[in-house]
C-alpha cells in the first residue's frame, strides 16, 4: 500500500522545495538544505492501523523518541490543538521549544500531523528564535492547505 501525496494547495512562494523521498523540505529564499533558520517538512509518515494510538500520543512517542536520541531538551510547550485543513483532513498541532545540547539558542517547532482513512501526514515547521514569528503566520496558511493526491 502507497499513501497518497501530501499537496501543498498553497506552496510558500519562492521557497525551494528538496524532496527525499516522498517527504518534501521547504526552506526560506536565503537559505540552503545544509543551513537555514526556518524550514517546513511535509511527508506521509506511517499507514493507519487499529493498534495505533490516537494522534496526539502519536506526536508525543515521535517527540520522545527524538529526546532520547538527540539529547534535546524541551523547555516550553502550548497544549495540543484540534486542527483541520480546507480540504477536510484532521488532526492536532503542537507548539514547543527545544534546546539542542550543543546549540547557543532555542529552536521553536510546530508539529501537525493529519489523518485519513489510510495514512498519517504531517507537516512541520522549526525555526531559531529570531526567525519563528516571521514565518509562522506562513506556516498556517500552508498548513490550512494540505491536501490528499493519490
Amino acid at each position: 500500500m502507497h499513501p497518497g501525496l501530501p499537496e501543498l494547495q498553497r506552496p510558500p512562494q519562492g521557497w525551494t522545495v528538496v524532496r527525499h523521498g516522498l517527504a518534501a523540505r521547504l526552506i526560506p529564499p536565503g537559505g540552503y538544505a545544509d543551513h537555514c533558520r526556518a524550514s517546513m517538512s511535509v511527508s506521509p509518515l506511517v499507514p493507519v492501523s487499529q493498534a495505533m494510538p490516537d494522534i496526539e500520543t502519536l506526536m508525543r512517542q515521535a517527540l520522545s523518541a527524538e529526546v532520547i536520541a538527540t539529547g534535546i531538551t524541551i523547555e516550553a510547550e502550548v497544549p495540543a490543538i484540534d486542527v483541520q485543513t480546507d480540504s477536510g483532513l484532521h488532526g492536532k498541532r503542537l507548539e514547543f521549544t527545544i534546546r539542542h545540547p550543543k546549540a547557543s539558542q532555542s529552536q521553536h517547532r510546530i508539529y501537525s500531523m493529519y489523518r485519513d482513512d489510510s495514512w498519517i501526514y504531517g507537516l512541520h515547521y522549526v525555526a531559531d528564535e529570531q526567525t519563528f514569528d516571521f514565518f509562522r503566520t506562513l506556516y498556517e496558511d500552508v498548513a490550512q492547505s494540505i491536501a490528499v493526491t493519490a
